[in-house]
């Protein structure tokens, strides 16, 4: 008989099908469109940048940078004059999601692993204190 080595709690589970609903279809930007996943670190309580290498199986050395939320959402959630509606619509999801990320989590940390092929972690606080958010990757050459 197989035991599950991980059961969803009912926060993990509420979580992550908020930030699902908010990711749904949207890509982040790079010289790569990349789709959105869930992360749910149970075993973490505090996020470094040492951490974040240990549990994303990194190399100690790995260039690791971290920045804030606005900043990582900063070029994605401006509306301008000349966009359509097709892209003022994708800049309202991402001004969605911001929200969504901001009231589920707190103390949100924003960690890019790598240097052209880079991970993005955008990580907080549940209410019962494990980390969680979401990633996604970008190119930049």
């Amino acid at each position: 008989m197989n035991t599950p080595i991980h059961a969803p709690s009912e926060e993990e589970k509420a979580l992550q099908a908020q930030l699902l609903e908010a990711t749904d279809g949207l890509l982040y930007p790079s010289e790569t469109d990349a789709v959105f996943t869930f992360i749910y670190w149970q075993s973490l309580r505090d996020l470094t940048k040492e951490k974040l290498l240990l549990v994303t199986r990194n190399k100690v050395g790995t260039p690791i940078e971290e920045t804030t939320l606005d900043r990582f959402f900063e070029g994605v959630t401006r509306e301008e004059e000349w966009m359509d509606d097709g892209e003022h619509e994708h800049v309202k999801r991402f001004q969605n999601l911001k929200i969504v990320i901001q009231d589920l989590l707190s103390e949100v940390k924003v960690f890019r692993l790598g240097a052209m092929d880079i991970d993005v972690y955008v990580v907080g606080k549940t209410p019962s204190g494990v980390c969680a958010g979401v990633a996604t990757k970008v190119v930049e050459t």
